[in-house]
């Protein structure tokens, strides 16, 4: 029987995406620095990240796979149902074993408003600690995650 992670994301987004990134506990494969490849930003973390869901203003949201620090793939049938609401966000049905997790397992995930390729984040959730004097251009850290074990 398929188990599957839901993801849902409301924000409101001009001329930006928005990310969640997610961490699996005590995976060390991933990256733990954003600025490469496809969706590159000038986002940190302080623990490895494994997979994405990503969207440009309102459009179709994707997922991918942070393979290691130099390789992104998208993961075109990673996605089993989408939502969009214009405007709003999106809402995604991602089968667990595309992320490799079964019951039981932790991870880690952050959303995240971004702007255009090498940019960072305004703002997140849960919230992070911005830089003194930060602008789009200024990396920023991700320290704060929130955590989900899945049932």
């Amino acid at each position: 029987m398929n188990k599957f992670l839901y993801i849902g994301a409301q924000y409101k987004a001009s001329g930006n995406g928005f990310i969640i990134y997610i961490s699996k506990d005590g995976d060390n494969t991933g990256a733990t620095d954003m600025e490469f490849g496809a969706w590159s930003r000038a986002i940190k973390f302080d623990r490895n990240v494994q997979y994405f869901v990503a969207s440009w203003e309102h459009q179709d949201p994707q997922l991918w796979q942070v393979v290691n620090e130099s390789t992104k793939s998208q993961l075109q049938e990673g996605i089993q149902k989408k939502f969009v609401s214009q405007g709003v966000g999106y809402e995604v049905k991602i089968p667990l074993s595309v992320l490799g997790l079964e019951s039981g397992n932790k991870i880690y995930f952050v959303g995240c408003i971004v702007g255009g390729d090498g940019s960072s984040s305004p703002d997140t959730v849960p919230n992070n600690v911005y830089p003194e004097n930060w602008d789009w251009n200024v990396p920023i850290s991700i320290t704060n995650m929130a955590e989900f074990v899945i049932p």
